[in-house]
């Protein structure tokens, strides 16, 4: 059904994600450029992990209520290999965040099946590649 524009806006969150639910079940999120901005606003790191950790949920949660059936959220890329040691090791750091309290049962809760894709566990720390 076609909406004028302020019909459009005047939407509930709820009407929005029946109409555009049914349209678009898949999607990209990448998340890009916000760490070098925080920590130059505050050097606490745990702060900086929580608040990302909890934005990447609420975004993703915003996707799922709006009916997208499928997020494919890319968390690292090569180039990112050749950044060093430390780096790789921040990395596979917020990779672990999967697993921690918050985010299980939020996929608990929500029934959300997480599915990691590509040669990470090559640069898992078990594996000494970093």
């Amino acid at each position: 059904m076609p909406y004028s524009l302020s019909d459009w806006l005047a939407l509930s969150r709820e009407e929005v994600a029946r109409s555009g639910g049914k349209h678009i079940a898949t999607a990209v999120l990448y998340f890009n450029g916000t760490r070098r901005w925080f920590r130059s606003q505050t050097k606490d790191g745990q702060l900086y992990e929580e608040v990302t950790q909890e934005a990447h949920r609420a975004v993703s949660q915003l996707c799922y209520e709006h009916g997208m059936t499928t997020l494919v959220q890319p968390l690292l890329g090569y180039d990112l290999l050749t950044r060093g040691r430390e780096y790789m090791r921040m990395a596979m750091e917020a990779v672990g965040c999967l697993v921690t309290d918050h985010y299980r049962s939020w996929l608990v809760e929500n029934e959300i099946q997480l599915c990691l894709y590509g040669d990470w566990r090559r640069c898992s720390p078990s594996k000494g590649s970093y």
